[in-house]
C-alpha cells in the first residue's frame, strides 16, 4: 500500500481596494502562489485540499488558507 507524506503551504487571499488600484501588487501575489505551486509539482507534490483557516465565520483570519499537497513517501 502507498504511504504519503503531506505537506501545507499557508496562503493569504485578502483583496482590498480596487483592483484597478491594486492590479499590480495582486498580479504580483498571484504569480508568486501559482510560482509556488508549479515548484511543488516539479517536487513530486500533488495539490490535494484548498482549506480555509476560519472556516465559515468571518475573523480577522479569513483571507488566509492553505493548500494541502502529498505525494509517495521515500521512506520503505
Amino acid at each position: 500500500m502507498t504511504q504519503w507524506e503531506y505537506f501545507s503551504v499557508r496562503i493569504n487571499t485578502e483583496f482590498e481596494g480596487s483592483k484597478e488600484t491594486h492590479f499590480e501588487t495582486f498580479k504580483k501575489r498571484d504569480q508568486r502562489i501559482e510560482h509556488t505551486f508549479a515548484e511543488m509539482g516539479k517536487d513530486g507534490w500533488e495539490l490535494v485540499g484548498f482549506l480555509p483557516l476560519a472556516g465559515l465565520a468571518p475573523s480577522r483570519n479569513s483571507w488566509i488558507c492553505h493548500a494541502v499537497f502529498k505525494r509517495p513517501s521515500e521512506r520503505k
